[in-house]
């Protein structure tokens, strides 16, 4: 009886234990079987996934590997290195638009190089302010030295000798006749008896006043005398007011550029009409302005470098292939660009070529014709094509 209780207990544990064992692999079945799902649902959503949702992907890994390498840049080409790589520019006289303009300009014979130390520190004065101040000090020095007040004073006194006005009875030095009778004579030392609006006489000779000169005529009418004394005078005093300005204008072109390197512009090289010598103010720019444009220059030719040389292998070697296969790069559907594009819409856009060429009872109508090329397209300047297909 005892033997057989013993038997009861044992066959009760054996059915328990497996029981539970049983229960355990269902458990893990189960999950096996959910995780198996959510593989098979994830890849149908990746190829059901519309080439628009794929390609914007395809394009913000390539904007976010071009912004890597840009930021890569900026840290990497410091002020200082740009600030090196100017100089060697300018010293070389290197002309490229695609790097700011005319390195030659800022090299001018007979002129100080320029300075490059302070090029971090903002204009001390204003451009305009330099050219008024420099034009103020250029007249300071023009009146000191030309004196024209002087000279204008002057002017009036000789204009007064040269336009003597003869009363009646004055003895005239000289008279020559201009035309009419007796024209090219000389009447000297004379003594003027009368004078008429229609002629004058000098001792016993009558003479008609148009056959006098108008310089002559200012000795004995005074409307006469009063107007060429006045254009004498306007004439000389502006000439020595021209000489001022022409003192001015010459002082202002060789001081003006100096001050405006001092107050730190330097020449705008990518205007044509540029120079160092030049006193307008639309050709310079402050120096900090200049070297950051120059160095922001030189950043986006080595991303268009990158952009040419480096990013085609990182598109095919760096972009996860987990979903839709390697990239291709190859012509638009329209044949204007070219772009980059996933395994799946490669094999999309093959299967289309092929439909295309095939006639309506899905055979080819001209059967001595080649299928047409899959769009692979040509590449880009700089560009490799692409590696044949992985498998």
């Amino acid at each position: 009886m005892k033997e057989n209780h013993n038997k009861f207990w044992r066959l009760l544990t054996s059915v328990l234990c497996l029981m539970v064992w049983c229960a355990m692999v269902s458990v893990h079945a189960q999950e096996d079987r959910e995780v198996v799902y959510d593989e098979d649902k994830e890849q149908d959503e990746a190829e059901n996934e519309p080439w628009e949702v794929r390609k914007a992907n395809i394009e913000a890994f390539m904007k976010s590997k071009i912004l890597e390498y840009a930021s890569k840049e900026n840290g990497d080409f410091t002020e200082g290195k740009a600030i090196e790589k100017l100089k060697m520019l300018i010293k070389q006289r290197i002309k490229d638009p695609t790097l700011g303009g005319d390195f030659s300009i800022l090299r001018a014979s007979g002129m100080k190089e320029i300075d490059w130390v302070n090029y971090g520190e903002d204009p001390t004065r204003e451009l305009e302010e330099i050219i008024k101040d420099v034009h103020d000090e250029a007249e300071r020095n023009a009146l000191e030295f030309i004196k024209p007040e002087e000279r204008e004073k002057e002017i009036r006194r000789n204009a007064e000798t040269k336009y003597h006005l003869y009363k009646i009875n004055d003895r005239v030095p000289i008279l020559v006749i201009r035309n009419g009778r007796g024209a090219g004579s000389t009447i000297e030392n004379k003594r003027l008896r009368g004078v008429t609006d229609l002629q004058i006489q000098l001792g016993n000779r009558f003479i008609i006043r148009d056959d006098i000169s108008p310089e002559d005529q200012a000795m004995f009418y005074p409307e006469v005398n009063e107007r060429l004394k006045q254009d004498y005078i306007t004439n000389r005093v502006g000439q020595v007011w021209a000489e001022v300005d022409n003192m001015i204008r010459q002082e202002c072109l060789e001081n003006t550029p100096m001050e405006f390197l001092a107050a730190n512009y330097v020449p705008d090289i990518s205007k044509p009409n540029a120079s160092l010598r030049t006193a307008k103010p639309e050709y310079w720019i402050p120096k900090k302005q200049f070297v950051a444009a120059f160095r922001k220059k030189i950043i986006e030719q080595r991303v268009i470098l990158y952009i040419n040389r480096t990013l085609p292998t990182v598109m095919r070697t760096q972009y996860p292939e987990d979903k839709y296969g390697p990239l291709f790069y190859v012509q638009t559907e329209d044949g204007t660009a070219m772009e980059w594009i996933d395994e799946t819409e490669k094999k999309d856009r093959e299967n289309k070529a092929k439909l295309t060429a095939q006639g309506p009872d899905g055979e080819n109508p001209n059967p001595n014709m080649a299928e047409p090329p899959g769009p692979t397209g040509p590449t880009e300047p700089g560009v490799a094509p692409p590696p044949a297909r992985r498998r």
